[in-house]
């Protein structure tokens, strides 16, 4: 895997004309899809490092590549957080749903469920310089809370999994040390085994179904709807195939892969063939 320690070196990779599957600290890699024989293996994690911290606007600037733990800590030395779970919590779901153990450029690609309600991180994004396709570097939003300068491409990416353009310098708004909303507790009684997939919605019936359907075990938090998957796995290899049918007015993700619906789907097709016509980046993560 080549780890690139500078832009130019990223780009020179990039300049090779191979598909490139990007990770940053690869902690999330039972939740994505399989990276082509064909790729090239990028890690980003070499380009990290806290950039600046303004703690009187609560605003702080890092590379993309900067592990979570190691940003958190410097937040912490000037009364700052993300609204990120820092603790192992059933069975280590919270963990990864909030992002953790990995890099806050993986935290804003993936967009895992989050256990925070109304904190999730295109929230907090406020600005980002990010890679291209083609090579060329291109900028959005400002350090600005309330910044109105054009369009908010930084958010759009969120979410994307390396699809469309790669984080490079990411500009986020922290809370507080003990500031913000409580915390959302979980139904106790969850095994600690490895949680088998991590799902976002909105009818409580289709959870239901699904549960009955799977022979999981459901654990449910209603402030946010996300529910965490555990026992079995989904029936069939054919329900972890990346976009293979929506799930009805939902977001889920598990070994293999994510879902999102037909809508949503529709757009990443378009949004792809505009920002990577050439699919450099991540072929085959979110069926794109």
């Amino acid at each position: 895997m080549i780890r690139p320690t500078s832009v130019a070196e990223l780009q020179a990779v990039l300049a090779d004309e191979k598909p490139l599957w990007v990770c940053g600290l690869d902690t999330k890699r039972r939740f994505r899809a399989a990276p082509p024989p064909e790729a090239t293996l990028v890690s980003m994690a070499g380009l990290a490092g806290v950039i600046a911290i303004h703690p009187e606007d609560q605003v702080a600037v890092a590379w993309a590549g900067t592990p979570l733990v190691e940003f958190q800590e410097a937040l912490a030395e000037h009364g700052l957080r993300l609204p990120i779970l820092g603790e192992w919590r059933m069975g280590g779901a919270g963990w990864h749903a909030a992002g953790m153990p990995g890099t806050l450029g993986g935290w804003l690609a993936m967009d895992m469920p989050h256990v925070w309600p109304g904190y999730g991180p295109r929230r907090l994004l406020l600005g980002a310089t990010v890679l291209r396709g083609d090579g060329t570097i291109a900028k959005a939003g400002s350090q600005a809370v309330k910044s109105v300068a054009g369009y908010d491409i930084h958010k759009f990416l969120v979410g994307t999994r390396g699809t469309l353009a790669l984080f490079l310098q990411i500009i986020v708004q922290a809370l507080p040390l003990g500031g913000g909303p409580p915390l959302v507790e979980y139904e106790s009684g969850v095994s600690n085994g490895p949680v088998e997939a991590i799902l976002t919605t909105t009818p409580t019936g289709f959870a239901d179904a699904l549960a009955r359907h799977a022979s999981i075990t459901v654990v449910r938090a209603p402030a946010t709807q996300t529910l965490w998957l555990s026992g079995s796995a989904l029936a069939g290899e054919g329900d972890r195939v990346v976009a293979a049918t929506p799930v009805r007015d939902a977001r889920a993700v598990w070994p293999g892969g994510a879902r999102v619906p037909h809508a949503e789907r529709k757009l990443m097709g378009m949004a792809k063939a505009a920002f990577d016509p050439e699919r450099r980046f991540n072929p085959g993560e979110l069926g794109l």
